[in-house]
């Protein structure tokens, strides 16, 4: 009994969680509800600031009803696994609702990064997703900085 309770310890020792999985959307948004312009919120840009090192700029992401993204000076350690590097992502491309996992998030794609400060070795396009946070609008945007389990990320609310 001793050595199964040590190696369910150690199990569970071994577990990782992503904090802001309590917070992400789990019921499908409408389109219309998630069109808008997003801007960080104080604590993001305290991150930028603080912890990223970042200069002074306005990031922005913009969802067109016509399934447009334009993101705008997004700080690149959200593709750079959480490591600041001084430099800023915009682009334009594409953006659909999609369900990931039990969770519901934005899935984009940019066909051309050569705006991407975080990608400066690797042209050519990128998609990802974009988790949505909250069950009613207006939604926030939640972009992971690192490994999700560090729990850093940037939030970034429709104004």
């Amino acid at each position: 009994m001793r050595s199964f309770l040590i190696v369910l310890a150690v199990i569970c020792a071994g577990c990782q969680y992503d904090p802001y999985t309590s917070v992400y959307t789990t019921t499908q948004p409408k389109t219309n509800d998630v069109v808008g312009i997003y801007l960080p919120d104080t604590n993001t840009m305290t991150l930028i600031s603080r912890e990223g090192h970042y200069s002074p700029v306005s990031p922005s992401i913009t969802l067109l009803d016509d399934g447009t993204i334009i993101i705008t000076n997004i700080p690149d350690w959200w593709l750079t696994f959480g490591e600041p590097h001084g430099g800023f992502d915009s682009g334009r491309g594409t953006w659909s609702i999609q369900k990931h996992q039990e969770w519901w998030a934005l899935s984009v794609g940019f066909n051309d990064t050569t705006q991407f400060a975080s990608l400066t070795n690797k042209p050519g396009g990128l998609g990802t997703e974009m988790m949505l946070v909250g069950e009613k609008p207006p939604y926030k945007i939640h972009l992971t900085v690192g490994d999700p389990d560090a729990g850093r990320g940037m939030e970034f609310e429709k104004k």
